[in-house]
Protein backbone atom coordinates (compact mmCIF):
# COMPACT_ATOMS: atom_id res chain seq x y z
CA UNK A 1 0.00 0.00 0.00
CA UNK A 2 2.63 2.07 1.16
CA UNK A 3 4.63 1.39 -2.72
CA UNK A 4 1.32 2.28 -4.21
CA UNK A 5 0.77 5.72 -2.41
CA UNK A 6 4.35 6.57 -3.10
CA UNK A 7 4.22 6.00 -6.77
CA UNK A 8 1.00 7.74 -7.16
CA UNK A 9 2.37 10.72 -5.52
CA UNK A 10 5.50 10.64 -7.68
CA UNK A 11 2.98 10.35 -10.95
CA UNK A 12 1.14 13.50 -9.82
CA UNK A 13 4.36 15.29 -8.94
CA UNK A 14 5.41 14.96 -12.63
CA UNK A 15 2.35 15.55 -14.04
CA UNK A 16 2.17 19.29 -12.52
CA UNK A 17 6.09 19.28 -13.88
CA UNK A 18 5.18 18.84 -17.23
CA UNK A 19 1.63 20.20 -17.61
CA UNK A 20 2.84 24.11 -17.32
CA UNK A 21 2.25 25.93 -20.55
CA UNK A 22 5.71 25.96 -22.77
CA UNK A 23 7.35 29.28 -22.55
CA UNK A 24 5.72 31.73 -25.91
CA UNK A 25 7.42 33.40 -28.46
CA UNK A 26 9.17 36.54 -27.53
CA UNK A 27 6.59 39.36 -28.03
CA UNK A 28 7.44 41.11 -31.53
CA UNK A 29 9.66 44.75 -31.19
CA UNK A 30 7.73 47.34 -31.79
CA UNK A 31 8.03 48.73 -35.22
CA UNK A 32 7.18 52.68 -35.92
CA UNK A 33 5.31 53.09 -38.94
CA UNK A 34 4.56 56.63 -41.03
CA UNK A 35 1.41 56.84 -38.70
CA UNK A 36 3.21 56.01 -35.71
CA UNK A 37 5.98 59.06 -36.68
CA UNK A 38 2.86 61.65 -37.74
CA UNK A 39 1.86 61.13 -33.43
CA UNK A 40 5.60 61.37 -32.36
CA UNK A 41 5.68 65.23 -31.24
CA UNK A 42 4.78 67.44 -27.95
CA UNK A 43 0.36 67.72 -28.25
CA UNK A 44 -1.38 70.84 -26.47
CA UNK A 45 -5.45 70.87 -25.64
CA UNK A 46 -7.43 72.28 -27.83
CA UNK A 47 -10.73 71.06 -26.22
CA UNK A 48 -11.49 68.92 -23.54
CA UNK A 49 -14.50 67.31 -22.64
CA UNK A 50 -15.30 65.53 -18.95
CA UNK A 51 -18.78 64.77 -17.24
CA UNK A 52 -20.19 66.36 -19.93
CA UNK A 53 -18.26 69.75 -19.40
CA UNK A 54 -16.93 71.50 -22.67
CA UNK A 55 -13.66 73.36 -22.00
CA UNK A 56 -11.86 75.37 -24.83
CA UNK A 57 -8.20 75.75 -24.92
CA UNK A 58 -8.18 79.45 -22.77
CA UNK A 59 -10.99 78.54 -20.76
CA UNK A 60 -9.30 75.20 -19.11
CA UNK A 61 -10.04 74.55 -15.50
CA UNK A 62 -6.84 75.26 -13.37
CA UNK A 63 -6.19 71.83 -13.24
CA UNK A 64 -5.95 70.59 -16.56
CA UNK A 65 -4.21 73.96 -17.95
CA UNK A 66 -0.80 72.36 -18.39
CA UNK A 67 -2.18 68.49 -19.26
CA UNK A 68 -0.80 67.25 -22.60
CA UNK A 69 1.08 64.66 -24.63
CA UNK A 70 4.41 64.16 -26.15
CA UNK A 71 5.07 61.29 -28.27
CA UNK A 72 8.78 61.12 -29.14
CA UNK A 73 10.37 58.85 -31.96
CA UNK A 74 12.41 57.12 -29.27
CA UNK A 75 9.11 55.80 -27.53
CA UNK A 76 9.47 58.17 -24.81
CA UNK A 77 6.09 59.33 -23.67
CA UNK A 78 4.87 62.36 -21.33
CA UNK A 79 1.88 62.68 -20.44
CA UNK A 80 0.15 64.96 -17.90
CA UNK A 81 -3.35 64.32 -17.31
CA UNK A 82 -5.11 66.41 -14.16
CA UNK A 83 -1.73 68.05 -13.20
CA UNK A 84 0.15 64.85 -12.65
CA UNK A 85 2.85 64.20 -15.01
CA UNK A 86 3.02 60.17 -16.07
CA UNK A 87 6.27 59.66 -17.85
CA UNK A 88 7.23 56.36 -19.67
CA UNK A 89 6.97 54.34 -22.86
CA UNK A 90 4.88 54.39 -25.38
CA UNK A 91 3.53 51.89 -28.36
CA UNK A 92 0.71 51.53 -30.34
CA UNK A 93 -2.07 48.58 -31.53
CA UNK A 94 -1.85 46.88 -34.16
CA UNK A 95 -5.08 48.50 -36.11
CA UNK A 96 -3.15 51.72 -34.78
CA UNK A 97 -6.14 53.06 -32.91
CA UNK A 98 -4.94 52.67 -29.19
CA UNK A 99 -1.52 54.61 -27.68
CA UNK A 100 -0.51 52.49 -24.55
CA UNK A 101 1.68 54.39 -22.28
CA UNK A 102 3.43 52.14 -19.39
CA UNK A 103 4.90 54.31 -16.54
CA UNK A 104 8.88 54.37 -15.97
CA UNK A 105 8.25 54.06 -11.80
CA UNK A 106 5.28 52.30 -10.17
CA UNK A 107 2.42 53.71 -8.18
CA UNK A 108 2.15 54.55 -4.64
CA UNK A 109 1.77 50.76 -4.01
CA UNK A 110 4.10 49.65 -6.40
CA UNK A 111 2.23 48.73 -8.94
CA UNK A 112 2.86 49.08 -12.65
CA UNK A 113 0.55 52.41 -14.20
CA UNK A 114 -0.48 51.68 -17.25
CA UNK A 115 -2.26 54.29 -19.65
CA UNK A 116 -4.37 53.70 -22.42
CA UNK A 117 -5.35 56.42 -24.89
CA UNK A 118 -8.10 55.36 -27.79
CA UNK A 119 -7.68 57.35 -30.72
CA UNK A 120 -10.74 58.94 -32.47
CA UNK A 121 -9.67 60.94 -34.73
CA UNK A 122 -6.33 60.73 -35.68
CA UNK A 123 -3.71 63.32 -38.06
CA UNK A 124 -0.88 65.49 -38.15
CA UNK A 125 -2.88 68.67 -37.38
CA UNK A 126 -5.50 67.31 -34.96
CA UNK A 127 -5.74 64.45 -32.51
CA UNK A 128 -9.12 63.37 -30.90
CA UNK A 129 -8.57 61.09 -27.98
CA UNK A 130 -10.68 59.24 -24.98
CA UNK A 131 -9.04 58.49 -21.96
CA UNK A 132 -10.62 56.78 -18.98
CA UNK A 133 -8.27 56.83 -15.70
CA UNK A 134 -8.02 54.32 -12.68
CA UNK A 135 -11.53 55.73 -11.19
CA UNK A 136 -13.10 55.06 -15.09
CA UNK A 137 -13.45 58.57 -15.09
CA UNK A 138 -13.99 59.22 -19.31
CA UNK A 139 -11.62 62.26 -20.78
CA UNK A 140 -11.87 63.36 -24.36
CA UNK A 141 -9.13 65.41 -25.57
CA UNK A 142 -8.62 67.14 -29.06
CA UNK A 143 -4.84 67.73 -29.39
CA UNK A 144 -3.33 70.03 -31.43
CA UNK A 145 0.46 70.11 -32.14
CA UNK A 146 2.63 72.46 -30.19
CA UNK A 147 3.95 75.48 -31.69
Amino acid sequence: MKKVISLLAFTMCLGFAYSQAPAGKAPLPFVMTAKDSALAKAWKIKRYECFGEVYQEGNLPKKQANDGLTLSLDQTAFFTYDGVLHTGKWVTDKTKTIITITDDAPDANGKKVVNTLKILKGGSEELEIKYQDKDLITTLYTLVPKK
